[in-house]
């Protein structure tokens, strides 16, 4: 929503959002784009783990992934 909202030309919420899920980002990015740094870090990060598994453990991984999220009602 917030690259959405950029794209337009209007400024994005962003205190709003680090108000509501701050807690998720303890680097503490200040702006938009440090946010979006971190995200990118952290899916590099996790695709580096994936990458260093075997197929098994992926699936192992997805599988109870997959749990979590139908136990969350999240999918």
């Amino acid at each position: 929503h917030m690259l959405e909202q950029r794209a337009r030309g209007e400024e994005p919420d962003f205190e709003g959002f680090m108000d509501r899920y701050g807690d998720f980002f303890p680097e503490n990015p200040q702006t938009l784009d440090e946010l979006l740094e971190v995200m990118a870090e952290r899916m590099a990060q996790a695709q580096q783990m994936l990458n260093s598994m075997t197929p098994e453990q992926r699936q192992q991984l997805m599988d109870l992934t997959n749990q979590l999220l139908e136990d969350m009602d999240l999918q």
